[in-house]
């Protein structure tokens, strides 16, 4: 289960919602073989949470990017493209938003 978000008005809130998005982010990171799926799941789980507290989609949005770009800059996995990850991130989170449950 993850934990409630802060109702904060600063994007970059590290709570342990976003503590836990960030560490599976980090994981995949230095894994080559982590597995996609998983990180997907994390991500989901987290926007589902923020959508439930009342944040809007850009909100959301904003939180995410801040969380990869601060995992993904330092990152020392070689990509091939490090813009690859984080589109496919945001595009896992506007789904995970606008998911009908």
């Amino acid at each position: 289960m993850m934990p409630d978000l802060p109702l904060r008005s600063s994007p970059a809130t590290t709570d342990g919602a976003a503590d836990s998005v960030g560490s599976a982010l980090r994981t995949f990171l230095k894994r080559h073989d982590a597995d996609t799926e998983t990180l997907r799941e994390i991500i989901a789980a987290y926007v589902q949470n923020a959508r439930e507290r009342g944040w809007p989609p850009e909100r959301v949005l904003v939180q995410v990017k801040t969380i990869v770009e601060r995992e993904v800059a330092p990152s020392s996995r070689d990509w091939s493209d490090k813009r690859a990850l984080p589109a496919q991130i945001v595009s896992w989170t506007v789904d995970a938003y606008f998911r009908a449950d």
